[in-house]
């Protein structure tokens, strides 16, 4: 809970890798989150903004460790956001190349050494982050971890005592030895800001940098306009079921633009039952994601063959009006009328039915059904 605080917090100081690895988390996250959530925007949009914030505030303490100007702290997390909205807008896979143009802000801050206030003469980052929130337990864990690895092997008293006058001679010599961490970390490079300073003293290298990303964000941007047009037609070349809804659509408004869904009743394996304002049975159920439209339709003869008829485990199926997807994973089977109360008998006493490849297990229907009065009338 500590490390969620510490990373919700605004007050504080974040290194460079803890601050990388944060962005890094966050690009991750976000990638996830929109390909699970892209048939809904508003959850995606949300859990986007979200995202943002959480690099808005890393960048915020970044900022402060690096005793950069605080005019910089919302412009990482602008551009993810303009780049999130870009990439849930357009839903295409070379769309998150658009997430260039926050990860060089980022790698540019990142370039900045931690640099310590007048008041402040040292900072003891506990995973990459020091402020109000106390992460010392992490710090102990650690240590009791490296405490626990140690190992302490046997010797003879003789070897104790040459082992003693050995370390004792190592630490005569190690004493004469100047200790100086800070002239030594102050002598060696630091590569991220040795880059920064090269980039920013060559104006013809920015302006490379700054062309390549820009020609890079035009294409993907361009291939996102163009990709799904390609998408569908390769779609309905290569799957006959995409051609046969295409065929069936116009069917669909003169079969079931009438019908209502009246008295759901949830039955134990995950399917639901129906009735129409005609007292047909509608069976539906959730299954692969599919294009939406009619797979199957008794008027046209026309559609999905696995979807021609119902069939138990013993006795005679039942042919389906038609059966027609929506949301793209929610199936519905339209029976007639006429079958109604075969139909639910037959769901009552048998063990199992199969529709569109898709099996179903009966147990316990009988006695949901009993417990429905609309449904209960049907059994009689």
């Amino acid at each position: 809970m500590q490390f969620i605080q510490s990373i919700l917090c605004r007050e504080g100081y974040d290194n460079r890798s803890r601050f990388l690895s944060i962005y890094a988390l966050s690009v991750i996250c976000f990638t996830v989150l929109a390909n699970l959530f892209s048939n809904y925007f508003i959850i995606a949009l949300i859990a986007m903004l979200l995202i943002a914030a959480m690099i808005t505030l890393t960048t915020i303490r970044r900022l402060r460790d690096a005793k950069l100007n605080k005019n910089w702290q919302f412009v990482p997390g602008a551009a993810f956001i303009v780049a999130g909205t870009i990439i849930l807008l357009l839903g295409s896979s070379v769309s998150y190349w658009f997430l260039l143009v926050p990860s060089v802000f980022c790698l540019l801050l990142m370039t900045y050494p931690s640099k310590l206030s007048n008041e402040q003469q040292t900072r003891d980052y506990i995973l990459g982050y020091f402020g109000p929130v106390d992460l010392s337990q992490y710090k102990e864990a650690h240590n009791q971890h490296h405490v626990s690895n140690d190992r302490i092997e046997p010797t003879l008293v003789g070897q104790a005592s040459q082992a003693g006058d050995i370390h004792f001679d190592e630490f005569n010599a190690q004493a004469h030895q100047p200790e100086d961490s800070d002239t030594a970390s102050s002598n060696q490079v630091d590569f991220g800001e040795l880059i920064r300073l090269k980039l920013l003293g060559n104006k013809k290298l920015q302006i490379i940098l700054a062309s390549a990303i820009a020609f890079i964000l035009l294409i993907a941007f361009i291939a996102s306009l163009i990709k799904p047009s390609n998408d569908n037609a390769t779609s309905s070349q290569s799957s006959p079921t995409s051609s046969m809804q295409n065929e069936l659509q116009p069917v669909i408004a003169t079969e079931s633009s009438q019908l209502e869904r009246l008295h759901a009743l949830s039955m134990p394996d995950n399917f639901e039952l129906y009735l129409s304002q005609h007292q047909g049975v509608t069976i539906a159920w959730q299954a692969d994601d599919v294009n939406n439209g009619l797979l199957w339709s008794q008027l046209s003869a026309k559609g999905d063959s696995s979807c021609q008829a119902i069939k138990f485990n013993k006795g005679k199926g039942f042919r389906p009006l038609n059966v027609q997807v929506e949301g793209k994973i929610n199936y519905f089977a339209n029976f007639s009328p006429l079958d109604s109360q075969a139909l639910i008998k037959a769901l009552a006493v048998r063990g199992n039915f199969s529709l569109c490849g898709y099996s179903f297990s009966l147990k316990g229907s009988q006695a949901a059904l009993g417990k429905n009065n609309q449904y209960a009338d049907l059994l009689n």
